[in-house]
Protein backbone atom coordinates (compact mmCIF):
# COMPACT_ATOMS: atom_id res chain seq x y z
CA UNK A 1 0.00 0.00 0.00
CA UNK A 2 1.36 3.37 -1.01
CA UNK A 3 2.15 5.61 1.99
CA UNK A 4 0.16 8.83 2.34
CA UNK A 5 3.26 11.00 2.03
CA UNK A 6 4.15 9.30 -1.28
CA UNK A 7 0.86 10.19 -2.95
CA UNK A 8 1.31 13.84 -1.93
CA UNK A 9 4.93 13.83 -3.11
CA UNK A 10 4.03 12.30 -6.48
CA UNK A 11 1.49 15.04 -7.19
CA UNK A 12 4.03 17.73 -6.38
CA UNK A 13 6.77 15.97 -8.36
CA UNK A 14 4.51 15.98 -11.42
CA UNK A 15 3.89 19.72 -10.99
CA UNK A 16 7.64 20.41 -10.76
CA UNK A 17 8.74 17.88 -13.41
CA UNK A 18 10.80 15.94 -10.88
CA UNK A 19 11.33 12.20 -11.27
CA UNK A 20 12.29 9.56 -8.72
CA UNK A 21 15.78 9.62 -10.25
CA UNK A 22 16.05 13.24 -9.13
CA UNK A 23 15.56 12.14 -5.51
CA UNK A 24 18.58 9.87 -5.06
CA UNK A 25 20.26 12.38 -2.75
CA UNK A 26 17.10 12.80 -0.65
CA UNK A 27 17.02 9.10 0.21
CA UNK A 28 20.77 8.52 0.18
CA UNK A 29 20.54 5.78 -2.44
CA UNK A 30 22.12 5.20 -5.84
CA UNK A 31 19.28 3.83 -7.96
CA UNK A 32 15.81 4.91 -8.97
CA UNK A 33 14.59 1.48 -7.96
CA UNK A 34 15.72 2.07 -4.38
CA UNK A 35 13.76 5.34 -4.35
CA UNK A 36 10.79 3.36 -5.62
CA UNK A 37 10.98 1.13 -2.55
CA UNK A 38 10.26 4.17 -0.36
CA UNK A 39 7.35 5.26 -2.52
CA UNK A 40 5.81 1.79 -2.47
CA UNK A 41 6.21 1.41 1.30
CA UNK A 42 8.75 -1.44 1.06
CA UNK A 43 11.34 0.84 2.71
CA UNK A 44 10.39 3.19 5.54
CA UNK A 45 11.18 6.87 5.17
CA UNK A 46 12.81 8.51 8.18
CA UNK A 47 12.35 12.01 9.54
CA UNK A 48 15.50 13.41 7.90
CA UNK A 49 14.51 12.00 4.52
CA UNK A 50 10.97 13.36 4.84
CA UNK A 51 12.39 16.78 5.69
CA UNK A 52 14.82 16.65 2.75
CA UNK A 53 11.97 15.62 0.45
CA UNK A 54 9.87 18.52 1.72
CA UNK A 55 12.70 20.92 0.93
CA UNK A 56 13.33 19.43 -2.50
CA UNK A 57 9.63 19.67 -3.38
CA UNK A 58 9.30 23.13 -1.81
CA UNK A 59 6.32 22.16 0.34
CA UNK A 60 5.61 20.61 3.71
CA UNK A 61 4.94 16.89 3.33
CA UNK A 62 3.42 15.12 6.33
CA UNK A 63 3.77 11.44 7.10
CA UNK A 64 0.07 11.10 7.95
CA UNK A 65 -2.90 13.08 6.60
CA UNK A 66 -3.69 15.93 8.95
CA UNK A 67 -6.01 18.70 7.89
CA UNK A 68 -6.72 19.98 11.41
CA UNK A 69 -3.15 20.71 12.50
CA UNK A 70 -3.32 17.99 15.15
CA UNK A 71 -2.64 14.27 15.25
CA UNK A 72 -5.25 11.74 16.32
CA UNK A 73 -4.69 9.13 19.00
CA UNK A 74 -5.04 6.49 16.26
CA UNK A 75 -2.21 8.13 14.32
CA UNK A 76 -0.03 8.16 17.43
CA UNK A 77 -0.72 4.48 17.97
CA UNK A 78 0.40 3.73 14.40
CA UNK A 79 3.60 5.70 14.96
CA UNK A 80 4.34 3.88 18.21
CA UNK A 81 3.74 0.50 16.55
CA UNK A 82 6.38 1.39 13.98
CA UNK A 83 8.95 3.33 15.98
CA UNK A 84 9.18 1.66 19.38
CA UNK A 85 10.58 -1.58 17.91
CA UNK A 86 12.82 0.32 15.49
CA UNK A 87 14.37 2.42 18.25
CA UNK A 88 15.25 -0.74 20.15
CA UNK A 89 16.46 -2.52 17.02
CA UNK A 90 19.03 0.16 16.21
CA UNK A 91 20.14 0.42 19.83
CA UNK A 92 18.84 3.92 20.55
CA UNK A 93 16.76 2.71 23.49
CA UNK A 94 16.76 -0.27 25.79
CA UNK A 95 13.53 -1.34 27.46
CA UNK A 96 13.13 -2.69 30.97
CA UNK A 97 9.50 -3.53 30.21
CA UNK A 98 7.70 -5.13 27.29
CA UNK A 99 7.17 -2.81 24.31
CA UNK A 100 3.41 -3.46 24.55
CA UNK A 101 3.40 -2.18 28.14
CA UNK A 102 5.29 0.96 27.16
CA UNK A 103 2.92 1.56 24.25
CA UNK A 104 -0.11 1.07 26.53
CA UNK A 105 1.27 3.60 29.02
CA UNK A 106 2.01 6.15 26.31
CA UNK A 107 -1.38 5.64 24.66
CA UNK A 108 -3.22 6.12 27.94
CA UNK A 109 -1.30 9.36 28.44
CA UNK A 110 -2.21 10.56 24.93
CA UNK A 111 -5.85 9.59 25.43
CA UNK A 112 -5.96 11.42 28.78
CA UNK A 113 -4.52 14.50 27.09
CA UNK A 114 -7.02 14.28 24.22
CA UNK A 115 -9.92 13.89 26.66
CA UNK A 116 -8.70 16.91 28.61
CA UNK A 117 -8.65 19.01 25.45
CA UNK A 118 -12.17 17.87 24.56
CA UNK A 119 -13.43 18.83 28.03
CA UNK A 120 -11.80 22.27 27.71
CA UNK A 121 -13.56 22.84 24.37
CA UNK A 122 -16.93 21.95 25.89
CA UNK A 123 -16.50 24.36 28.82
Amino acid sequence: MEPYWASIAKKRMKELGITQSDLLDVFGVTTRGAVGHYFSGRSAINVDQLEALSQKLEMRINYFPDSSGSVSVDDLEKVLDIWLPRLAQVGLVEYKAEVSSIKKLLMSSFEDEANGLDEQKEA
